[in-house]
């Protein structure tokens, strides 16, 4: 049976040492998934630092990334709203995530408020009424200020976001199955979104 250990930099792998041998976890600590293995990495470091400390920030966004990913996978339709409040944050954000990494959309600027406004109000007005979620919402409060964001903070700024809510989601698993009853994409919008580019001085012929 496959076994896992945490290896020296810290994050789960493959362990293929013989028994005995292993210079990561001779003293037990191995575990059936890699899944396991993160997860006791991710006690650990909260319990002690509150935070994953001997992970680097590129190699913890690429977990929260996979996770993520893996919630989407596991919670969103392929069309129409989730069934589950978790189902619906992250597709929400997936929502706002997708716009800016295709079409360059922010919040609050241009046809991103059209695009991505409603879905950060609908996380904002979800998160701000679950137990833990207002510290969560902090992060994504920040947001609405894309307007004013170079890219490369906005970038990071939903990197951070997107860390937050698998970080929530992990810590509340009832929301999985918790009744979703809102459409985020298209029932938190509100008139001052809509973006017109329409000039009037233009002259258009057909």
């Amino acid at each position: 049976m496959a076994k896992y250990h945490i290896n020296g930099k810290g994050v789960p792998s493959l362990c293929r040492a013989k028994e005995g041998n292993c210079p990561f976890g001779n003293e037990g600590v191995h575990f059936e998934s890699k899944e396991g293995a993160q997860e006791f990495i991710d006690n650990m470091n909260e319990n002690e630092y509150g935070l994953l400390s001997k992970i680097t920030d590129k190699e913890s966004q690429k977990l929260s990334r996979e996770k993520f990913y893996n919630l989407h996978d596991e919670l969103v339709p392929g069309a129409g709203k989730a069934d589950s409040v978790a189902g619906e944050l992250i597709r929400a954000l997936s929502r706002i995530h997708y716009r800016f990494y295709n079409d360059g959309d922010k919040i609050n600027e241009d046809y991103g408020k059209e695009t991505c406004n409603g879905s950060l109000r609908f996380i904002n007005n979800k998160l701000d009424k679950l137990k833990g979620g207002e510290e969560v919402n902090k992060e994504f409060i920040k947001l609405w200020e894309g307007h004013s964001m170079e890219k490369s903070e906005y970038k990071k700024q939903l990197n951070n976001c997107m860390a937050k809510m698998v970080g929530f989601i992990d810590k509340n698993p009832q929301l999985k199955t918790e009744s979703n009853e809102y459409d985020s994409l298209t029932e938190f919008n509100e008139p001052e979104d809509y973006f017109d580019d329409w000039d009037s001085d233009d002259e258009y012929y057909f």
